[in-house]
């Protein structure tokens, strides 16, 4: 991220990264490495505000989670140490981030995963449900818009660690899909831009004109919000139009998917089906109808993409469940290939790389 200013971040997040980076080099031995994860991960969680608050060990007061600066990257500095000690740990130290989880969960339940309220230093229009008026555009500022992206980024990384944790180490999933109101992440072109007004082209703020390096984007100055964007995949009525999501956005997708199809697999899921996707979740909760969102293109035929019967199907209670996830999967993969094509046009050897590792998925 451009803006970011390592002079200026938190200790913890600071001293998380420098972790990381000599986790990877081969001057420290695992040893070394591993205690040296331990050491780091006991000076953060006593210096973070946000830990010590949901622990109880200290109260709120008058400055609610995620009112401060430094929350966020507390909170990022916690989410990597998970990541270190689940992928770099002993048995025991993976057992025990994966146990200790929980803390981060709730962190994030407070803090990230809906969108900041008008009169939050946070607030961002481009974050909120519904239409976008051009009256509410005029509002639009490049801080503001900084600060909840990278809260909603947070939240979606953390997202992708409890689907990383159901599908590798068996656990049961922290998150539903159903609870993050936030749109999913904006274009990198945004992201990476270096100025309020690379940032306000590539989001399309400043006309379509504006948009010529913004090449692999959807293109559009706000994503999907990511409980809509599950619904109009589960639900038939619903197909997305081109250029809905960017790779990013389809990347978190198919794990929320993946994640539905592995509780899906677990007895708990069959015992408590009732609620799950394809009937009473899908239409609980306020939200904007999903025909009056732009991305969504409503085809008017329930059995587009319906996928046959499978032995699966037999039992009358799990069979809307199973077809929805089967619509679902089929519908992605169509708009992975609708997209694709767009976004990542053909050099006449192969499809063209941008970046090194995110727009390396479809590689």
């Amino acid at each position: 991220m451009p803006t970011f200013e390592i002079l200026k971040a938190n200790d913890g997040l600071v001293l998380t990264i420098i972790c990381i980076g000599a986790v990877y080099s081969e001057k420290r031995d695992l040893y070394q490495v591993r205690r040296m994860m331990e050491l780091v991960k006991d000076a953060v969680k006593n210096a973070s505000r946000v830990y010590n608050v949901v622990r109880g060990v200290i109260q709120e007061g008058n400055q609610p989670l995620g009112s401060l600066e430094s929350d966020i990257e507390e909170l990022q500095a916690l989410y990597m140490l998970k990541v270190l000690f689940c992928w770099h740990g002993t048995p025991s130290q993976r057992a025990d981030a994966r146990k200790n989880f929980d803390t981060v969960v709730e962190i994030a339940r407070r803090m990230v995963i809906s969108p900041a309220v008008p009169g939050q230093a946070t607030y961002s229009v481009l974050h909120q449900p519904g239409p976008i008026s051009q009256d509410a555009l005029l509002t639009w500022t490049w801080s503001s818009w900084i600060a909840q992206e990278k809260r909603s980024r947070v939240a979606f990384t953390l997202f992708l660690l409890d689907a990383a944790l159901v599908m590798y180490f068996n656990n049961e999933p922290k998150f539903d899909p159903l609870e993050f109101r936030l749109p999913l992440p904006c274009d990198d072109a945004a992201w990476e831009a270096k100025t309020e007004q690379e940032c306000r082209d590539a989001l399309g703020l400043n006309g379509p004109s504006k948009l010529v390096h913004n090449v692999c984007g959807s293109q559009r100055p706000r994503q999907p919000d990511m409980r809509s964007a599950m619904r109009g995949l589960m639900e038939p009525n619903y197909t997305f139009a081109s250029r809905s999501t960017n790779i990013y956005s389809k990347f978190i997708l198919i794990h929320a998917l993946i994640v539905q199809i592995c509780k899906f697999q677990r007895s708990s899921f069959l015992q408590n089906i009732t609620g799950q996707f394809g009937h009473g979740a899908t239409a609980s909760g306020p939200g904007t109808p999903l025909g009056q969102n732009d991305w969504i293109a409503s085809d008017g035929n329930n059995n587009i993409g319906t996928p046959g019967d499978t032995p699966q199907a037999h039992n009358a209670q799990i069979q809307p469940v199973l077809k929805s996830i089967q619509l679902a999967m089929s519908k992605w993969k169509s708009i992975w290939d609708m997209d694709i094509a767009i976004q990542y046009p053909q050099n006449g050897i192969g499809y063209r790389r941008f970046g090194f590792s995110r727009d390396g998925i479809h590689f």
